[in-house]
């Protein structure tokens, strides 16, 4: 069993140094491509591709779809529903003692709760 992780752990680690060297790679050539045309103000189409690449690679990364509040797809409304979801769940007491924990926990910027959530919508 303990053999099974040291190969797991070795294949992990040839993985991310292979993706660290042909990132490396990538990022370098581009970069020694595009920079010369830049600066001489000759620039055509591949160099702006190019360009655009180079900056999504650097700057921004490549995320699959949006993602909303915290970082979790769906965004705000998915959050409001599920928030919504739980407190139809929660007895009244139950309820009051989440609101007051949020309260203290987050002063002035948890407002919104309402006194009577809305019922689950049903598919």
């Amino acid at each position: 069993m303990k053999r099974f992780w040291i190969l797991k752990g070795l294949k992990f680690a040839f993985f991310a140094i292979a993706f660290i060297l042909l990132g490396g790679y990538i990022i370098m050539h581009l970069w020694n491509w595009l920079i010369p045309a830049v600066f001489t103000g000759n620039i055509g189409f591949a160099q702006a591709l190019g360009i655009l690449v180079l900056m999504r690679i650097l700057v921004g990364g490549f995320h699959r779809g949006h993602r909303g509040c915290g970082g979790h797809l769906g965004g705000p409304q998915h959050w409001k529903a599920r928030m919504e979801q739980r407190m139809t769940n929660m007895s009244p007491e139950e309820r009051e003692a989440f609101k007051q924990q949020m309260k203290s926990r987050w002063g002035k910027h948890c407002g919104g709760w309402n006194e009577q959530p809305t019922p689950a919508k049903e598919n």
